[in-house]
């Protein structure tokens, strides 16, 4: 008999992982919740993790989303070469967004075009990719260029109603952005 042991948390958005892919085709990706009402005073961040078919669940969230989540505590046992460890997972099932945060639109600077793409889930690294796309150089970008970013990120993470999937950016960059 296999016993599942339910949880529920409740709680803020503070990260957003990226989906980590493995040799077997496994694949993860974990969300930060603080799940405190009074996260200044008395802070309780809890790692939330999606697998396989669920970790699509995390890319419509975006950091300070309120979310209510529900799923199974797994744990497991690894004999290890410095002996046994014990680790616990929190294997999410579904993810209810109670509250959406206020989404940043635009950016007039680089620091505000890392902030929004922080909101909306990308690292800074996407983000380095979705400028050098534009094909200027740092010191060449308006503040023309870093809305048209900042638009291009916020339309990648708006579902469109035709329900159609958005756009990946391409990572790949054959130089370094100066910045």
């Amino acid at each position: 008999m296999e016993f599942k042991c339910k949880f529920q948390v409740s709680g803020k958005v503070l990260e957003i992982g990226e989906t980590q892919t493995f040799t077997s085709g496994f694949c993860k990706r974990s969300i930060i919740v603080e799940a405190s009402k009074d996260a200044e005073k008395y802070s309780n961040p809890v790692e939330l993790t999606l697998k396989n078919d669920e970790v699509a669940k995390a890319d419509t969230l975006c950091v300070g989303d309120g979310i209510a989540v529900e799923g199974f505590v797994e744990g497991r046992k690894w004999d290890g070469p410095k002996g046994v460890r014990y680790f616990i997972d929190l294997n999410t099932k579904s993810i209810m967004v109670t509250e959406k945060a206020a989404r940043p639109t635009g950016a007039k600077t680089w620091k505000e075009l890392v902030a929004l793409g922080a909101a909306y889930g990308e690292n800074e690294e996407s983000v380095k990719a979705r400028a050098k796309a534009l094909g200027k150089g740092f010191k060449e970008m308006t503040e023309a260029d870093w809305q048209k970013v900042a638009g291009e990120i916020v339309a990648a993470h708006t579902p469109n109603p035709a329900g159609e999937a958005p756009s990946e950016v391409d990572d790949a960059c054959d130089e370094e952005m100066p910045f």
